[in-house]
């Protein structure tokens, strides 16, 4: 029947009649001793032969008796006890006991506080694990007053486990009309703020992609809530004027006012700006054309376009920049130069279907336009159908949009009636006049 029972219990019986025999020895003259002479090492060694194999439920006397009577003997008993009292939660299924216990653990840190100092670390575990222990739907609050007192004191120091749980109460309390709108955009700023902070100077690639999902997480929040940049232009009002000529200040802020959809925003400009004259590069050209770009300001958009291209050596982000400078020609009904950039960034990424979209919707447009008659505009829509598939061809994710097109333009090819009065049959090769001079091949509207 000896062999029957497991290793690691005929381990625990052993090490506890080992223990047991010492509480023997030792309790006479503990029991006979006033606190002041109190013997902690001994009740040290007690508890702790305990904790090491994870024998909790027999570690509590002893860690009970070191707790009340040798408080300040070392930080590492409150370590201890934060232990022996989760491995014992763990074990109940009882709501009530499991919410007892949880009060044990916060009456452990709190004496820590008392003893060690570290409020806001220690106040940060204290509300963690209440809100990972706690049975009671009404401890959000209790939870979230404790991380902001956390928060409070550690500021940008705050353990990112903190952070995060403060993130999600503060939705949830604001989503319970807990919080009012104002102080939501208030502890939104506090959180973004502090991952910012976390994010200057990192160099951990783990750590980094962390924050990079913790500021996800934010810019969701952003956009799931409305959170408008009249509502932030205090924040970032405040982070500018904190610093204004500090280059990586301003990179800081406007990679910020990027990721929260803020690029809008008057100072945005400002700072942009301010960091391209200071270090001319392409990241910042770029941002520069695209805000110009997106408030029709077509000269100073197509100037840092091409700035953009001038510092860029990378051909699929050139690519891009031909792209995006294309659409801005095509906005000024500059169409051929239009093409012919759009072209330039086909030649850039071959993959890049976009472009080949682009000068489809030109010549579709420019039907009108580049034809002397009836036939000869229609006959355009067959060069605008060639660009559409090739631009499937490139980019099968744009397929539903290249198909919604094609419905339209095939609809609008000439007629075989048509066709046959110009001598023309289908798959006869045929030159598209006007400035597009390009060749397409006939096929008829059915």
């Amino acid at each position: 029947m000896l062999f029957s029972i497991p290793i690691k219990s005929l381990i625990q019986i052993k090490m506890k009649i080992i223990i047991l025999f010492l509480l023997l020895i030792t309790s006479n003259v503990i029991i006979s001793q006033t606190p002041n002479n109190y013997d902690c090492k001994k009740l040290y060694s007690l508890y702790k032969e305990f904790e090491k194999i994870d024998m909790f439920a027999d570690a509590i006397v002893p860690y009970r008796d070191i707790f009340n009577q040798c408080p300040n003997f070392s930080k590492g008993i409150y370590i201890d006890g934060i232990k022996i009292y989760k491995g014992i939660i763990d074990t109940q299924t009882d709501s009530v006991v499991v919410n007892k216990y949880v009060d044990t653990l916060c009456m452990i840190y709190k004496q820590r506080i008392a003893f060690y100092g570290e409020e806001g670390i220690v106040t940060g575990r204290m509300a963690l694990d209440i809100y990972k222990y706690k049975k009671d739907t009404n401890k959000n609050t209790e939870v979230f007053s404790l991380l902001e007192k956390s928060i409070g004191l550690l500021k940008n120091e705050t353990d990112l486990s903190v952070v995060i749980t403060h993130i999600q109460l503060a939705e949830k309390l604001y989503e319970a009309a807990i919080l009012d709108r104002e102080a939501y955009i208030n502890l939104f700023i506090t959180d973004y703020r502090i991952i910012n902070s976390k994010m200057t100077g990192e160099t951990d690639p783990k750590k980094i992609k962390t924050l990079e999902q913790i500021q996800s997480l934010l810019n969701n929040q952003a956009i799931k809530h409305n959170i408008t940049n009249n509502e932030l232009d205090n924040w970032f009002n405040e982070l500018y004027n904190g610093n204004p000529d500090d280059v990586e200040n301003l990179k800081t802020i406007s990679q910020l006012m990027v990721q929260l959809n803020a690029s809008d925003n008057k100072l945005y400009i400002i700072i942009v700006e301010k960091i391209y004259k200071s270090a001319p590069n392409a990241e910042s050209a770029y941002r520069l054309a695209q805000y110009f770009r997106k408030n029709e300001v077509i000269d100073k958009s197509i100037y840092y376009y091409n700035e953009a291209i001038n510092y860029q050596n990378d051909n699929i982000k050139l690519a891009e920049y031909h792209y995006e400078m294309a659409v801005v020609y095509s906005m000024s009904k500059n169409y051929q130069k239009a093409r012919d950039i759009a072209k330039k960034s086909i030649d850039l990424n071959p993959n890049y279907g976009s472009p080949c979209i682009l000068i489809a919707v030109i010549y579709a447009q420019q039907a009108q336009q580049c034809g002397t008659d009836a036939f000869s505009s229609a006959s355009v829509y067959w060069l605008a159908a060639d660009y559409l598939l090739k631009a499937k061809l490139k980019e099968p994710s744009l397929e539903k949009d290249v198909n919604d097109l094609l419905v339209k333009y095939t609809t609008q090819f000439p007629s075989k009636e048509e066709a046959f009065m110009h001598n023309i049959t289908e798959n006869n090769e045929v030159l598209i006049p006007c400035w597009i001079n390009e060749y397409t091949k006939a096929r008829f509207n059915r």
